[in-house]
C-alpha cells in the first residue's frame, strides 16, 4: 500500500489547521497530526468484529467483564496484549504486528490509562505506524515544527530539539503522544480525560479527530455533529473546553444517540478536511472508520 501523500504548505512546523485558526505564531498551528498515511486504502470493513454483542463476547473470552470492556468491544486483555490493529491499517501492518505490539507495550511507560493508550494505538495506526512519511519528514503523524516545541516548552524530556521524528524511538513517540494530548486537552483535564469516556471507541474517536484536524477543529466538527444530532445542544464557538467534552461524553454515552452521533460526526470531519490544503480521499476513509459504533 502507498499512502495519501497530503502535503503540507506551511512547512515542517505546522498543521493544516494553522491558516484555518489564523494563529501563526504557535499554539493550534503547531500541532501534530502529519497524517500522511490518512490515504492507505486497505480492508473496507470498519471493525474486526461482527456486532457489538460479538466484540463483547471477545472481550469476555479474554478476561474482561461486560463493564470492563465498556460493554462494545473488548479493551485490552488483562495479559497486556494491545487491541486490535484498525481493520482498515490491517493490510499496511502484515508482517509488523512486532511494531504494533512494541507501541502499545510504550504506552504501558507513559503512565497512561487503559482508554488512553487504546486511543494512541488508533492514532498510531491511523498514522501508519513507525513508518517516515515518504514525502517529508513526519512520522507517526509527528510533524518536526510539533516536536520542537514541545520540547522547547519542556513538555518532552530526554529528546534533543531538532531530533527528526524518523529517528524516535518507540518509546520517545509514546512519550509524544501523551504529550501531545495532554497539551491539546489540557482544558478538560489533559490526556487523561479520555479514561472518562464511556467505551474505546469513543476514546478513540475523539483522540484520531483531535489528533487529524486539532483541538479547534476537531471541536467545530463535534459541535456542528452534536447540534445535528440535538439541536441547541451547544454553541457553535469552535472552541473545546468542558462543554464540548461533555457533550461529546453525553451523546456517544446514550444508546439512543450515539449512532447518529457517530455518524454525523464522521460527515462534519470529512466536511472540515475538505477546506484543508492537501485533503485526499484517504482523509473520508478515516473519518469513516470511526463513524460505527462497535
Amino acid at each position: 500500500s502507498r499512502n495519501e501523500g497530503r502535503r503540507n504548505p506551511y512547512g515542517l512546523s505546522d498543521d493544516f489547521t494553522g491558516a484555518r485558526d489564523g494563529n501563526a505564531q504557535g499554539g493550534e498551528y503547531r500541532v501534530a497530526e502529519a497524517g500522511r498515511y490518512a490515504g492507505t486504502m486497505n480492508d473496507a470493513s470498519p471493525t474486526p468484529y461482527t456486532t457489538s454483542k460479538d466484540a463483547a463476547a471477545a472481550g469476555e473470552q479474554n478476561g474482561q467483564t461486560k463493564s470492563q470492556t465498556g460493554a462494545n468491544t473488548p479493551q485490552s486483555p488483562a495479559n497486556g496484549a494491545p487491541p486490535p490493529i484498525p481493520a482498515n491499517k490491517t493490510d499496511l501492518f502484515k508482517g509488523r504486528e512486532k511494531e504494533w505490539n512494541d507501541f502499545y507495550s510504550a504506552t504501558g511507560k507513559t503512565g497512561s490509562g487503559p482508554l488512553e493508550r487504546d486511543a494512541y494505538m488508533a492514532v498510531f495506526g491511523q498514522e501508519g505506524g513507525m513508518q517516515k512519511d515518504q514525502e517529508g519528514s513526519a512520522a507517526s503523524g509527528i510533524t518536526q515544527g510539533t516536536l520542537d516545541d514541545l520540547i522547547k516548552r519542556g513538555k518532552l524530556s530526554g529528546i534533543q530539539a531538532g531530533t527528526p521524528p524518523s529517528s524516535l524511538t518507540v518509546d520517545q513517540r509514546a512519550q509524544f503522544y501523551k504529550a501531545y494530548f495532554d497539551e491539546k486537552l489540557h482544558s478538560v483535564g489533559g490526556s487523561k480525560a479520555l479514561n472518562g469516556l464511556p467505551d474505546r471507541h469513543s476514546a478513540q474517536t475523539l483522540a484520531d479527530t483531535v489528533y487529524r484536524q486539532g483541538h479547534r477543529g476537531a471541536a467545530e466538527s463535534i459541535q456542528k455533529a452534536a447540534n445535528r444530532v440535538k439541536p441547541g445542544a451547544i454553541s457553535l464557538d469552535m472552541r473545546f473546553g468542558p462543554q464540548t467534552f461533555e457533550a461529546y461524553k453525553a451523546l456517544a454515552s446514550d444508546p439512543k444517540t450515539r449512532d447518529r452521533f457517530y455518524q454525523a460526526l464522521a460527515e462534519e470531519r470529512w466536511n472540515y478536511v475538505q477546506n484543508l490544503p492537501g485533503h485526499g480521499p484517504g482523509d473520508k476513509l478515516r473519518a469513516d472508520y470511526f463513524r460505527n459504533w462497535r
